[in-house]
This record gives structure tokens, sequence and C-alpha cells, in this order.
């Protein structure tokens, strides 16, 4: 099995990576919200 490094990464590995990081930052957003509230 090959791995292709020269490419750079896959497109859909960056694609998924960017709704990955969208969707950790919204439940960040929420919890920093929910403490806020809290106060």
């Amino acid at each position: 099995m090959k791995k292709e490094r020269r490419t750079g990464r896959n497109p859909l590995d960056a694609a998924q990576s960017l709704c990955y990081n969208a969707f950790y930052n919204r439940i960040a957003t929420y919890q920093e919200w929910q403490r806020g509230q809290a106060l």
C-alpha cells in the first residue's frame, strides 16, 4: 500500500478536518457561553 504524501493532504481529508474543527469550535463556544451564563 502506497501512501501519497507528494500531493500533500487529501482534499477530502482537509474538508473533513475543516468541518470537524468548525464543529469542535462551536461546542467550545457553547461551553464558554454556558460558563458565562452560570456566572
